[in-house]
This record gives structure tokens, C-alpha cells and sequence, in this order.
């Protein structure tokens, strides 16, 4: 595969949102000195082809929501047990689809367990966006919402990546 780095930033209970836990400012963070930081930092390109965002849980509600809400910035984005509806606290991704005209979206996988106590509220968030047209796999196989099943999605989320980076 292609040479790439893997960065896994500490986002505490902010789903990558600005303004959730304790009037933090996450989402400005991570795309104005985050991103930023780490691609000087490592000298790595600087591209949307060479940016792929993924995320467990809490972590794949951000990588969808970045992925809808800054399509330039990541050719890739995979959400393994996503918390695609979580109330009125963050944006709600169904709307986020429904309020956007953009056809240069990331290409989006979401993979959840057959077991996980997510799998209604996702499946309702692809429904959405298959009426939307949106380029997306979805992937439902044996598990719950914990680390084996996680497990199981790492060397995916490494091929999905380096087959999408230019």
C-alpha cells in the first residue's frame, strides 16, 4: 500500500462539534490547527486526495459529519458503528444531506455489526442517503458496538484509503 500516517486525535465527549462539552471549540481545532499542524509537521501532502477520515462510534458520527460538512478536504470516509442520530445537541447528519447541493462528496463507508444497538438509527441514515444519490458501501456484518468488532474493520479502513489516495 501507499505510504500514509494514521492520526487519532483525543476529541473527548465534543462528537468533532464545536461548542458541545463545555463551550469547546472542537471542529475549529482540528481543521484550522490540527490539520494543519500535523501536515507540516510530518511534510505530508496537503491535498483532498490524500486526506481519509475514519471513526468508531462517536468517532464515525465526526468523520461522516466532516466528511458532509468539508467534502474538500477528504476523498474518504469510513464510520464503523456511527452514531448517525444522537439528538438535538449536534447537527443532525440526515438534515446535513438533505440541506446540500454538493456532488463532491467523499465517498462514504459505513460498517456496523448486525448486533450493535445502533443498527436502526443507521440504517435510517442510509436510507437517506441512498434517496440522496450519494456514493456510499454500506456494510452490515456479525457483531456488536465494542473493540472486536473494531478490530475487524482496521485493515479495511487502511485498504479503503490507499485505494482512494492519488
Amino acid at each position: 500500500g501507499k505510504d500514509m500516517i494514521i492520526v487519532s486525535p483525543y476529541a473527548m465527549n465534543t462528537f468533532y462539534c464545536n461548542g458541545v462539552e463545555d463551550d469547546l471549540a472542537y471542529e475549529d481545532f482540528f481543521f484550522q490547527e490540527f490539520i494543519p499542524y500535523i501536515e507540516n509537521r510530518y511534510s505530508i501532502r496537503s491535498e483532498r486526495d490524500s486526506r481519509s477520515i475514519a471513526g468508531f462510534s462517536m468517532g464515525g458520527y465526526g468523520a461522516i459529519y466532516y466528511g458532509l460538512t468539508h467534502p474538500e478536504m477528504f476523498c474518504n470516509v469510513y464510520a464503523c458503528s456511527p452514531a448517525t442520530f444522537v439528538g438535538s445537541a449536534v447537527p443532525d447528519l440526515k438534515s446535513l444531506i438533505e440541506e446540500s447541493n454538493s456532488m463532491n462528496y467523499p465517498c462514504i463507508t459505513v460498517e456496523i455489526g448486525s448486533s450493535d444497538f445502533l443498527i436502526l438509527t443507521t440504517g435510517s441514515f442510509i436510507k437517506k442517503m441512498k434517496q440522496s444519490k450519494l456514493a456510499y458501501e454500506y456494510i452490515v456484518r456479525d457483531g456488536k458496538h465494542d473493540w472486536r468488532f473494531w478490530r475487524g474493520c482496521a485493515p479495511k479502513i487502511l485498504d479503503k484509503a490507499d485505494s482512494c489516495f492519488k
